[in-house]
């Protein structure tokens, strides 16, 4: 399970690959548009049981920054 203290200790590329787990999981789609309500719901997921780590570093496609950009607005 992830607390509200190891959010802030996930790099870019660990919450991108949980939202696109998430994604999958919940709607078939390897990576649902972010809007603010689908954000909120992923959030929502991210303190149940899954997490991941050492994942791969490679640039940020368009549709990640904006998802960040959201995801990063809600958690302030």
């Amino acid at each position: 399970m992830i607390d509200d203290s190891d959010k802030p200790n996930m790099n870019d590329r660990q919450i991108l690959q949980l939202y696109s787990e998430w994604s999958e999981d919940s709607y078939a789609a390897g990576f649902i548009s972010p809007s603010e309500e689908t954000v909120r719901r992923f959030r929502e997921w991210l303190k149940g049981p899954k997490a991941r780590e050492d994942l791969e570093d490679k640039p940020l496609e368009d549709y990640e920054v904006t998802m960040l950009e959201i995801f990063r607005g809600q958690e302030q």
